[in-house]
């Protein structure tokens, strides 16, 4: 749920009665307007004849102009936030760091005895390093999941790139109401709240744990979502 927020997406949640059958459905639209959606010209991962090589060849396209661009036209016109982190999927980070208008700056860095190299933060986070005119902290971030099809695959699309300020936005939890034995109805305002049940007859126990989580973002307008970077 929160991924499909922080891609712009809106959020399908069932509204769910107290027999567990769905009485109705609500949408909830966060208003996500910095959406990028890349050309087939201004992939990442275009090459063509370097000019000052023929034999070899060079990126077409700078990123680090490109993301510095993005946050320019939408962030900075409409939002006191400032991005400072960025994170991409395997296949967007790997388009990012064999651009050569990247590896030009590494290797200058190199040059000058600044060795940045990959580091796993944990939690499928790489940290690719620092940069930009904003010196934006970059991220590869890798996590397979079951999304329904039963088989895993990434949690963001190939080709995502999701600029933002880090720290922004939080989880709310709604007030889960149950039917607990002697005790009646109850109302819990917790993340989780379980529901513990004794089938004599049939000498079965039950745990049950309900959570009706909802993404809050605070401020749609300091993050830009792109897709189709390679």
């Amino acid at each position: 749920m929160a991924v499909k927020v922080l891609l712009g997406s809106r959020v399908d949640i069932d509204e769910v009665d107290e027999s567990g059958n769905v009485a109705g459905k609500f949408n909830i639209d966060y208003g996500f307007t910095n959406l990028v959606e890349v050309k087939k010209t201004e992939k990442w991962n275009l090459r063509q004849p370097s000019v000052e090589d023929s034999t070899k060849e060079a990126s077409t396209v700078n990123p680090i102009k490109v993301i510095e661009k993005w946050i320019d036209e939408y962030v900075i016109q409409n939002s006191s936030n400032t991005p400072d982190v960025v994170v991409l999927d395997p296949n967007a980070a790997e388009a990012f760091s064999n651009n050569t208008y990247v590896d030009n700056i590494l290797q200058r860095r190199a040059d000058a005895g600044t060795i940045q190299e990959p580091t796993y933060k944990g939690k499928g986070a790489t940290f690719i390093g620092r940069f930009t005119k904003y010196n934006l902290e970059f991220y590869a971030y890798s996590n397979l999941v079951d999304q329904g099809s039963g088989k895993p695959t990434q949690l963001l699309p190939s080709g995502t790139v999701i600029i933002g300020p880090s720290g922004q936005g939080k989880m709310n939890y709604g007030a889960v109401n149950q039917l607990e034995e002697g005790k009646g109805w109850l109302t819990y305002e917790e993340r989780r709240v379980p529901l513990y049940t004794v089938d004599q007859k049939a000498q079965v126990e039950t745990l049950k744990v309900t959570s009706r989580p909802l993404p809050s973002p605070h401020d749609v307008d300091s993050f830009v979502v792109a897709s189709g970077v390679c």
